[in-house]
C-alpha cells in the first residue's frame, strides 16, 4: 500500500469533526475553497480544506498536495494528516496550527525583528528541503508560496511570459514574503508592490515602507542590509539571477546573527 493510501480519511469522520461543515467552523477561504476547523477523536484538532466543486481549478492542487506532503516531511512544512475523495469531494486535512497563517500576525506591534527572522528562517529551511533535500534527484517545486490567499503579487514575472514554473519561481514568491515580514503588510497594499520595493531598495529608502516605528527603532542596520539584499536578489526579473534557497537560508541566518549585535 502506498504512503498516500494510508492517509485516506473517511468522509464520515470529517463530517463529524466539522459538524457537517457548519458555518461557525469556517476559518478561512482560499482559491482552493473554504477552510474549516474540526475536532477528531482520532486525529485531534484539524484544519480541513474543501475544494469548491463549483469550479475545478483545485483538482491539480489536490493531487499535488497529496503526493507532495504524503511523501516529504520536514519540521517547517505543514503536516498533512490525510485526505478524502469520497462522493466527489476533494478534501485535504492538516494539523491545525493555532497561530494561523503568517498574514494574521504581520501587523502585530509585539512581533520583534528577531521573531520575524526566526519565522523567515524556518520557512526558508522548509523550502530548501523541498528544493534540495528530498532525494528525488530533481527537487520539488512548491508552486504556491504566499502569506495568505494567492494574489498576482507573488507570481514570478517570467511565468507570465512562458507559463513555466521552476524552483526559481518559488524563490521569487519567497522574496515577496520576506518583504511582507519586513514591512508588516501584505503585497497588494497601496504602498507595496514589487516595483516599489526595487525602487526603494535602490534608493536606500526601504525604511519608508516599514509600517511599525517600533520595528524601525529596533532594526540593526547590518542585519537589515543583509536581509533586504537577499530578498532583493530573490526578486530579480531573470530566474538565472535569483539565488538558490540554500543561499537564502545562509543570508537570513547571517542577518539573525547580526541582529544580536548592538548598533
Amino acid at each position: 500500500m502506498s504512503s498516500s493510501e494510508n492517509l485516506k480519511i473517511p468522509l464520515q469522520e470529517i463530517l463529524l469533526a466539522t459538524n457537517e461543515f457548519a458555518e461557525e467552523n469556517k476559518i478561512g477561504m482560499g482559491g482552493y475553497g473554504p477552510v474549516y476547523r474540526g475536532q477528531s477523536e482520532q486525529h485531534g484538532m484539524l484544519a480541513i480544506k474543501r475544494l469548491n466543486r463549483m469550479h475545478g481549478q483545485g483538482d491539480h492542487e489536490y493531487g499535488m498536495e497529496v503526493t507532495l506532503l504524503s511523501k516529504y516531511k520536514h519540521e517547517n512544512l505543514v503536516s498533512l494528516i490525510g485526505f478524502c475523495g469520497e462522493d466527489g469531494e476533494k478534501i485535504l486535512v492538516y494539523k491545525y496550527e493555532a497561530n494561523g497563517s503568517l498574514d494574521k500576525i504581520l501587523h502585530r506591534k509585539d512581533l520583534s525583528w528577531m521573531h520575524r527572522l526566526q519565522i523567515c528562517l524556518g520557512a526558508a529551511r522548509g523550502l530548501r528541503y523541498l528544493h534540495d533535500d528530498t532525494g528525488s534527484g530533481h527537487g520539488v517545486i512548491h508552486r504556491d508560496i504566499k502569506s495568505a490567499c494567492g494574489t498576482p503579487g507573488y507570481v514570478d514575472p517570467e511565468y507570465v511570459l512562458d507559463c513555466t514554473l521552476t524552483q526559481k519561481s518559488d524563490v521569487y514568491s519567497f522574496g515577496i514574503v520576506l518583504y511582507e515580514v519586513l514591512f508588516g503588510k501584505l503585497v497588494g497594499h497601496p504602498r507595496f508592490t514589487a516595483k516599489m520595493v526595487k525602487e526603494h531598495y535602490e534608493m536606500k529608502t526601504l525604511h519608508n515602507m516599514i509600517d511599525s516605528d517600533d520595528l524601525k527603532d529596533e532594526l540593526n542596520s547590518d542585519s537589515l542590509s543583509t536581509f533586504s539584499s537577499i530578498a532583493y536578489q530573490c526578486l530579480n526579473d531573470l530566474r538565472e539571477d535569483r539565488p538558490t534557497m540554500s543561499s537564502v537560508v545562509e543570508s537570513i541566518g547571517e542577518s539573525f546573527v547580526l541582529s544580536t549585535r548592538k548598533q
